[in-house]
């Protein structure tokens, strides 16, 4: 099993949060890449014009919430 595949998994297991950087190899993985950032804020679009907004809280982690928007973004293409 490879570091993406691991890193999804550790997605659907819902952890209380995950790091920004997780978050953001696993989008770019699948086809999404990272238009704007405005302070804690990141923007993603994916290849079809589909965006997402992905908070991260004091500067490094996502929570739970946002996790279950990135799982069905990625299973969903």
């Amino acid at each position: 099993m490879g570091q993406l595949e691991k890193l999804i998994e550790k997605m659907r297991r819902l952890p209380p949060e995950m790091t920004y950087e997780e978050v953001a190899k696993v989008l770019i993985a699948h086809g999404w890449c990272e238009v704007r950032s405005k302070g804690s804020h990141h923007v993603f679009r994916h290849l079809d014009g589909r965006m997402v907004t992905i908070p991260k809280v004091g500067g490094k982690v996502v929570k739970t919430t946002y996790l279950k928007q990135v799982l069905k973004l990625i299973s969903g293409e």
